[in-house]
């Protein structure tokens, strides 16, 4: 779908002159009905703040200092949240028997991709024909259709290429966007009055405010506390038994 999106902002770029036409006479139209007249800006010889490229007409002021500028952003922008590598990671949720079952998989750019984190990578497309054979007799419904469902009946025995790249589907994150999160959430829970917080207290205060929609169950977290300090006073009690 990203690259979908890519070719027609592409394709709106190298036909700029047409398809902002359009864009331009449906303006044009509206601006007739509250009785604006288009016009261009007042041009000067040093411009700093907005684009100042000469132009004939108010058509090719806008074409070339906003459509141009414009689809050029988007385009830029796309490539760099979207790279190559995010989609090569995303192809890792096509192991899922839900989604392999139905469609063909190329594993080539992923075995090059993960080779050293495989342990054996020219592996990789026998096991992922026994795994397509194994879910190919089983219903549809009955399939797994996420890869933390599907790394829980993929044998580490059986398919170990295969249960190497679950693994990695299912902790890594295709964008930025959970680790923006992150840093977003540590910006207002890290404040000075928490400066001198652990690690681990600011991390699980972190999983608890980011989800926080999660239900938790208040007794096991005293028992687990409980224990925790009951253990931390036996071990400090073999420590230092003069105490």
């Amino acid at each position: 779908m990203v690259s979908e999106i890519q070719c027609v902002y592409t394709s709106l770029r190298e036909d700029v002159r047409e398809s902002f036409q359009l864009v331009y006479d449906q303006a044009v139209r509206m601006a007739d009905k509250v009785g604006v007249t288009p016009c261009k800006p007042r041009i000067t010889k040093r411009q700093q703040h907005r684009s100042n490229i000469p132009s004939e007409d108010v058509f090719s002021h806008y074409r070339l200092n906003l459509a141009i500028p414009f689809l050029e952003h988007i385009i830029t922008n796309l490539e760099a949240q979207f790279s190559s590598l995010s989609a090569t990671a995303s192809s890792l949720l096509g192991l899922v028997p839900s989604v392999i079952c139905n469609r063909h998989l190329d594993t080539t750019e992923i075995v090059s991709m993960y080779a050293e984190d495989l342990p054996s990578p020219e592996l990789v497309d026998q096991e992922i024909t026994r795994w397509k054979l194994k879910y190919g007799r089983v219903p549809g419904s009955q399939r797994p259709n996420t890869p933390a469902g599907s790394i829980k009946e993929c044998d580490r025995d059986l398919y170990p290429n295969l249960h190497v790249l679950l693994q990695l589907a299912c902790t890594l994150p295709v964008t930025s966007c959970e680790c923006e999160r992150s840093a977003s959430a540590l910006r207002r829970l890290n404040s000075y009055m928490r400066a001198s917080m652990g690690k681990e207290r600011l991390s699980s205060l972190a999983l608890l405010h980011i989800h926080y929609s999660k239900h938790i169950d208040l007794d096991r977290v005293v028992d687990v506390f409980a224990n925790k300090h009951s253990r931390r006073m036996e071990l400090d009690s073999l420590v230092y038994p003069e105490i």
